[in-house]
């Protein structure tokens, strides 16, 4: 099969096309902001309930307007990210801060305004 499977304390990352990928436990999402493509899976992508999530970010408030991976198959994924840890300039990213899922894309930036979560 043409899956990528990514071990924990591993990361992946990068602009290109993988066909389907899956993330162990402890394993990562690396992405640099302002990059005019994501990553996209052709396939299925299956994220664990606990990983990593680093980001490069050009903006100091780490502001990111765009979507840095899509998947064109089945996306599995928590519903909320609580177990993810997200780094952002290679520091712990402050309060706020979040990993969202958008359909089938991944985006993280600061929430605004009123939330309310419903499970």
């Amino acid at each position: 099969s043409d899956t990528i499977r990514v071990s924990s304390g591993a990361t992946l990352a990068g602009t290109g096309t993988v066909n389907n990928a899956v993330l162990a436990a402890g394993a990562g999402l690396r992405f640099e902001a302002g990059r005019k493509k994501a990553l996209t899976v052709k396939g299925d992508l299956t994220l664990p309930e606990t990983g990593a999530l680093y980001i490069e970010a050009d903006s100091p408030d780490g502001e990111i307007k765009e979507r840095f991976l899509e998947v064109e198959g089945t996306l599995t994924a928590p519903d909320a990210f609580e177990g993810w840890d997200v780094y952002l300039n290679g520091q712990p990213a402050p309060s706020g801060f979040m990993l969202l899922r958008r359909g089938n894309a991944l985006i993280g930036g600061y929430m605004r305004g009123t939330t309310l979560t419903v499970r």
